[in-house]
């Protein structure tokens, strides 16, 4: 880990990346770096657009992202119950609301909708 964190602090200082831990990554993974598991695998860590619906997610990253195209309302019932910290994504959501990319902002209507609304004024 120790290692990694070196080569993300070179990368991210390099024009191409600076600002932007994603690129890097990418970079790193292209190289060799950094090999990352397989979907099956990785859902079991992290949830945004994959989850098996089995394992109780490490964390999550903007679950609502994948609503229109893998989750449906029953499917975000159950990683709220799983992952019930998935509430501290509420004020977040909420500001994302108003974005016009179906990703976003409809998504995030419905999640808020779902698991926010003591969260939500």
């Amino acid at each position: 880990m120790f290692e990694l964190n070196k080569e993300l602090q070179s990368l991210g200082s390099s024009s191409e990346t600076y600002g932007h831990w994603d690129l890097g990554l990418m970079k790193l993974v292209q190289d060799g770096t950094l090999v990352v598991p397989s979907p099956a695998v990785a859902q079991h860590f992290a949830v945004e657009s994959l989850w098996d619906g089995k394992a109780v997610p490490f964390g999550v990253h903007k679950p609502w992202w994948a609503y229109n195209k893998r989750y449906t309302s029953h499917r975000l019932l159950e990683l709220l119950e799983v992952c019930p910290e998935i509430k501290i994504l509420c004020p977040y959501a909420t500001r994302s609301r108003a974005n016009k990319d179906s990703r976003h902002g409809k998504a995030a209507q419905i999640f808020v909708k779902m698991a926010c609304l003591d969260h939500v004024s």
